[in-house]
């Protein structure tokens, strides 16, 4: 298992909300620059985290 909250950011306004860029993105080469992006929701008490969102961004940026 690993740990959520590893990288991320807690989203201003929302409480449970987090976003991380996804390890082993962003590399490469200016033309096959990939980053990708996740928010989730993480529920403590269930021990629950719940996947909200997954962006993707090329060059350019």
């Amino acid at each position: 298992m690993e740990d959520p909250y590893e990288g991320a950011q807690r989203e201003p306004g929302f409480p449970d909300l987090w976003s991380v860029r996804i390890r082993g993105t962003a590399v490469g080469q200016r033309a096959s620059f990939t980053m990708v992006l996740c928010s989730f929701w993480i529920n403590e008490a269930e021990h629950r985290v719940t996947c909200d969102n997954f962006a993707t961004l090329g060059y350019p940026v």
